[in-house]
């Protein structure tokens, strides 16, 4: 199990889903003391399989302050080039030939890739203000979108392990089944049905996907703060 990281995400992940698993219903119904008709656990299965899908992407979504921290970097090197491109030629002569000389190269390359040329003042104006926009987009407003955009929350590590709890007891209701969580295991010894299945159900994933498996008790808490109980 990976410890879940609270620090902000953003909103795009690239990585490889789970590989589909195979439950062992004869240990999950066991677990929950009841069988499970075929439509159950087929729905079980699709709300699982769903979930190791998608969580992947909150534990490989790349942290916020680290795009800060390039963005911060790529400022520095803008500030830079405007001092060396536009600033410095102003008053130096060196400065002045040199970027002919490098704007003449610059002309030549620029020409036989893309037919056009580009004054190297302009790269380093464009930069800047291309970091600039990125600073008033910190909010993760949808590039390219107004003001008045919706703002995109960043991933957030944990969020589809507590809707498949949500969902998982949502059913397990609607099927009458044991849904209840036990808050008092820790004390009382006696551990839910329904966590004990949960728990089971687990076991079955790939390591990564769990959560909360310290103790049955630590899970049963976990999922009754999913279910805001």
């Amino acid at each position: 199990m990976t410890k879940a990281s609270r620090a902000p995400r953003l909103n795009t992940a690239v990585y490889r889903a789970s590989e589909p698993v195979k439950f062992d219903w004869n240990r999950l119904e066991q677990a929950l003391g009841r069988t499970l008709s075929s439509d159950q656990r087929a729905a079980v299965n699709a709300i699982a399989t769903e979930y190791m899908l998608l969580e992947g992407a909150e534990r490989t979504a790349p942290f916020k302050k680290d795009r800060d921290r390039w963005i911060d970097n790529l400022r520095e090197i803008a500030n830079t080039l405007e001092s060396n491109l536009i600033q410095a030629p102003c008053h130096d002569r060196a400065a002045r030939d040199g970027l002919a000389e490098v704007q003449i190269a610059f002309d030549k390359i620029s020409l036989a890739a893309y037919g056009t040329t580009l004054p190297l003042e302009d790269v380093a104006s464009f930069l800047k203000s291309a970091v600039a926009a990125c600073d008033r987009n910190f909010d993760d407003r949808p590039a390219g979108f107004g003001d008045d955009a919706p703002v995109l929350k960043g991933i957030q590590e944990g969020r589809q392990w507590k809707e498949l709890v949500r969902q998982l007891h949502g059913r397990f209701a609607a099927w009458q089944l044991p849904s209840n969580i036990r808050n008092d295991a820790d004390t009382s010894g006696k551990n839910s049905p329904f966590v004990e299945f949960f728990s089971a159900l687990q076991r079955d994933f790939p390591e990564d996907s769990r959560r909360h498996t310290q103790s049955v008790p630590a899970l049963a808490k976990a999922m009754a703060r999913a279910l805001g109980t």
